[in-house]
């Protein structure tokens, strides 16, 4: 359930892409510009992903997923008091960051703590969460674009992403046993 609700969270940002032109206007910055608002985040978080397998081998997924959901609401509060198009960058590049260590880790969480036979049922929840989010984030977006401008696209995820991490929290025992053990891990 937590790899599903951190795919869903992340994947809303699919809100973003409705929000970009009403960015573009707040900051006076051309279209070319603005797509530094997507570059940012993918870059980071493509890069992430594949370190985050290595981060969870050593420390265990569930750690790693942890860090990465405080990361993600700490990152989406600070769109409360973005000051420039500049800040707005570096917060894409933490979230990508962040996105990355939740991506690079949920596939392990799931499969670590669920017995076999139950594989499939959880990649397949983590993978609804995911599509839903795609799915309504752009819905979601213009509806906050419209009532609340577009750095509600970000902010309204800071508190979502905060329960997650203290449910995850609270759940620290049992995800750091999620840990693969010496014949689960992958030669190098």
């Amino acid at each position: 359930l937590l790899a599903a609700l951190g795919a869903l969270l992340m994947s809303l940002d699919s809100a973003i892409n409705i929000v970009l032109p009403a960015m573009a206007d707040a900051f006076s910055v051309d279209a070319a510009a603005i797509r530094w608002v997507i570059i940012c985040y993918v870059l980071t978080y493509a890069f992430t992903a594949f370190a985050a397998g290595v981060l969870a081998d050593r420390l265990g997924p569930g750690p790693v997923f942890t860090a990465a959901l405080w990361l993600c609401g700490a990152t989406f509060l600070g769109y409360l008091v973005a000051p420039s198009y500049g800040t707005v960058l570096l917060l894409r590049a933490a979230q990508g960051f962040g996105g990355g260590l939740v991506y690079g880790t949920a596939p392990a969480l799931v499969t670590l703590s669920l017995p076999p036979e139950r594989h499939g049922r959880g990649l397949g929840l983590m993978s609804l969460g995911l599509g839903v989010g795609l799915g309504i984030g752009p819905l979601l977006g213009g509806v906050l674009l419209e009532h609340w401008g577009w750095s509600s696209t970000f902010i309204f995820r800071a508190p979502l992403f905060l329960a997650l991490a203290i449910m995850a929290q609270s759940q620290t025992r049992r995800l750091n046993s999620a840990r693969p053990g010496p014949q689960q891990r992958p030669a190098l």
